[in-house]
């Protein structure tokens, strides 16, 4: 962790307070929020206000990585879903007609990735759905460069976009903790 370095009394107290946090998410011991919905290794956890504003709520995990997209350097690559029934009882024609292929690739449901994925070099991907847990392709795996709180230098620099299972701005989420993933790291 790299945090920038107070001005005065007020901010390294503020800073303190704010390393104090990130350590303890990383380290899984924040206060967690019941809601029932986890479990194991998964931790609801309350984001404060200051880091995470519900009342913005237009402000989306999509737009904000739509933005981000737009201001690296370099042409996109855009990867599609796929957007054909495997096991339809009827024709090619009765499946347009029944499941429109426009509609389908508008659909913008939480916790189901869009149609189109839109890629740079240098684009930060997380997993978020286990794929093959054998090969390490689980919840939270880096894809490439991925950064997390604990790369934030100070609380101004950390606004986090959270959205509930109803796509709603909500300052809940999940605290996944892979502490054996540290035990044979050697201390330097």
């Amino acid at each position: 962790m790299r945090l920038s370095k107070g001005k005065n009394a007020d901010d390294i107290e503020a800073l303190t307070v704010f390393a104090k946090w990130v350590l303890d998410i990383g380290d899984g011991n924040i206060s967690t929020v019941d809601t029932g919905k986890t479990s194991g290794l998964e931790f609801e956890i309350s984001i404060p206000p200051e880091f995470c504003n519900v009342e913005q709520s237009n402000s989306t995990v999509s737009d904000v990585n739509d933005l981000i997209i737009e201001k690296i350097a370099g042409d996109s690559t855009s990867y599609f879903s796929i957007d054909k029934a495997e096991e339809f009882g009827g024709t090619d024609s009765e499946f347009n007609t029944a499941f429109p292929v426009e509609h389908l690739n508008s659909l913008k449901i939480p916790g189901v990735p869009h149609h189109e994925l839109k890629l740079k070099d240098g684009v930060v991907v997380m997993l978020m759905r286990n794929l093959n847990q054998t090969i390490g392709l689980c919840n939270g795996t880096r894809m490439m460069f991925y950064v997390a709180i604990s790369r934030v230098t100070s609380p101004e620099g950390l606004k986090i976009f959270v959205d509930d299972e109803n796509g709603c701005s909500t300052n809940i989420t999940k605290n996944v903790v892979y502490k054996e993933v540290l035990y044979n790291v050697p201390v330097v």
